[in-house]
């Protein structure tokens, strides 16, 4: 979604929705408190860039990692 509203804004400033810088910015930080995909984020920035954005990009997260159970040999 992210990448055709700003196709849109691109090739025709009228057929994007209004604020579209504030609503990729709100979009990036749904999926960043959902733990969402890094490709995703990384489209929402790209398209934010192209737009002109000079808002700071938040740093990534580290990628999520479940809790696994530590190694037979550290519980010892």
């Amino acid at each position: 979604m992210a990448t055709l509203l700003v196709q849109a804004h691109l090739a025709d400033r009228t057929a994007a929705p209004p604020n579209l810088i504030a609503r990729l910015r709100d979009m990036e930080q749904v999926v960043r408190e959902a733990r969402g995909d890094r490709q995703t984020l990384q489209v929402i920035a790209s398209g934010r860039r192209l737009l002109g954005d000079a808002e700071d990009f938040a740093t990534p997260e580290p990628a999520f990692e479940p809790d696994l159970p530590a190694p037979a040999s550290e519980t010892g």
